[in-house]
């Protein structure tokens, strides 16, 4: 027999635990921050970019927006990353494409 699964119900109850693991993290002092790391100003990246952060905000993430030029070398990338995962303050990130050639 099958059975319908709706995605709208999952969803709430995902975001329910979500909020609910945020506010413990709260209790210890720590703030989930998602960076966003984006190069260059394409409009549909940056339309989505605003949908995250908005996202984000209603449950309880910090994002942190890192713009950089579209012509930033592959080097250079690779070292702005390895910061972003070395540094404390950040939980998770977001890379947006596309990448240095």
């Amino acid at each position: 027999m099958a059975v319908v699964l709706k995605g709208n119900v999952v969803a709430v109850k995902i975001k329910e635990e979500i909020i609910s693991k945020i506010a413990e993290l709260e209790k210890l002092g720590k703030v989930p921050n998602l960076a966003i790391l984006r190069l260059g100003q394409n409009t549909s990246d940056i339309s989505y970019e605003m949908s995250i952060i908005k996202a984000c905000d209603k449950i309880g993430i910090k994002s942190t927006v890192y713009e950089k030029e579209p012509n930033l070398s592959t080097e250079d990338l690779i070292k702005i990353m390895n910061e972003l995962n070395h540094d404390n303050n950040i939980s998770g990130s977001l890379l947006f494409r596309p990448l240095p050639k």
